[in-house]
């Protein structure tokens, strides 16, 4: 038998059927088996019975008995150091040379391996570069330990760039949320604008849309003047068939309630209307002329390099690169004053005559705004006759 069989049935006879470990503090029970004190006494402990019986022959005893093993012990101790040296033993028998059974103390740098003294003379190993084992292993070892302080030195900069990227990236990202809230900040207020501005220009719309209505009902009062008159004229053609004295005695009474019939309410409406139409549909033109023309500067600029931007405000007010509304008079607290701002820097000169009547339309007594004398424009003559007659039901 061998060695190693014989180390290994001495394991085997060493092992506690119990917990499958070397023994430790052995103990014989009534029947003669061996096991671990504190197994077999918790195994005893478990059962809670009166008698006790062995784990591996079911034998029974009626009294308990433990006795201690001290050979078996130090045994027990002994074999794992055993185990340990022959495995250190098998170790170095590893360091043997297979082909020539020659320990292998030397190291081939060609061919990376090492080898014995037999081989670095054969012709396999011949004008090879050969040292012992001892100076390989520490030339190796330097080269080994240069490498591992490159791949620490590699670490550290990779650290510190993860930490500066880290930052960079923690501070790219809140000038981002700052930037795209400055950008929702900088886009409400225009929004808000342009809805007032829209909410203006419809209500000035449905206000012509009233007043058109109310004239449709102007037309239906003289359609009504109109029968009454036609009354009037087959009565007084009926007299006229048959004068008589007693009609002609009444003919100055009846003359004088003639001429009194005549309708007093005929005053020229189109022309107005004709001219505020006018008036809003332009208005209608330059908003959208003026959105569109900021829809391209604002898209124009967007595509432009980021470090190309002007940044003298008279460069960008020059160039028309600003909103198209000044919310200067925009915050003024009389809508009419904002539509005030709104027509000056928008509508030709020539179209700034019905300004005044839009302005007023919605303001106080005491806060109507009025044009000043540069502003007011040269009246002709056809606007003179215009404010003579009586006024029209729009304004």
């Amino acid at each position: 038998m061998s060695t190693e069989e014989m180390t290994r049935r001495l394991k085997e006879e060493l092992i506690c059927s119990i917990c499958l470990g070397y023994f430790s503090d052995p103990v014989s029970i009534h029947c003669g088996h061996t096991f671990c004190q504190t197994c077999i006494t918790k195994y005893w402990d478990l059962l809670e019975k009166k008698h006790f019986h062995c784990p591996r022959c079911r034998e029974t005893s009626w009294k308990k008995i433990l006795k201690p093993n001290q050979e078996l012990r130090n045994i027990a101790e002994i074999v794992p150091k055993l185990n340990e040296k022959t495995e250190e033993k098998g170790k170095t028998r590893e360091k043997i040379c297979q082909r020539h059974q020659e320990p292998l103390k030397l190291f081939c740098k060609n061919d990376r391996m090492a080898i014995c003294v037999v081989c670095d003379r054969s012709k396999e190993h011949k004008d090879h570069t050969v040292f012992p084992v001892e100076e390989a292993i520490l030339e190796f070892e330097q080269e080994f330990q240069d490498q591992l302080i490159s791949l620490k030195q590699e670490k550290e900069k990779l650290l510190k760039f993860q930490a500066v990227n880290t930052a960079r990236s923690k501070e790219a990202l809140n000038t981002i949320n700052a930037e795209m809230q400055k950008t929702a900040v900088a886009f409400k207020p225009v929004y808000q604008l342009l809805d007032e501005q829209k909410q203006l220009l419809l209500t000035q719309w449905k206000s012509f849309r009233v007043a058109a209505e109310e004239h449709k009902l102007h037309s239906a009062a003289i359609s009504e003047e109109i029968c009454r008159l036609d009354s009037l004229i087959t009565v007084a053609e009926e007299r006229w068939l048959h004068l008589e004295l007693e009609v002609l005695q009444e003919m100055q009474a009846t003359l004088t309630r003639l001429k009194k019939n005549k309708f007093q309410g005929l005053n020229d409406f189109f022309p107005e209307v004709d001219e505020r139409l006018a008036f809003l549909m332009k208005q209608n033109e330059v908003v959208t002329q003026t959105l569109q023309r900021f829809k391209a500067i604002l898209s124009s600029e967007l595509q432009k390099d980021l470090y190309e931007f002007p940044t003298d405000s008279e460069k960008e007010t020059e160039s028309g690169n600003v909103l198209p509304f000044d919310r200067k008079q925009e915050e003024s607290s009389c809508p009419a004053a904002k539509r005030k701002g709104f027509y000056h820097s928008h509508l030709p000169a020539k179209n700034r005559k019905y300004q005044t009547a839009v302005e007023t339309s919605d303001c106080a007594p005491e806060s109507r705004m009025h044009s000043s004398p540069s502003e007011q424009p040269v009246e002709d003559t056809n606007t003179k006759k215009h404010q003579k007659s009586s006024q029209c039901p729009l304004s």
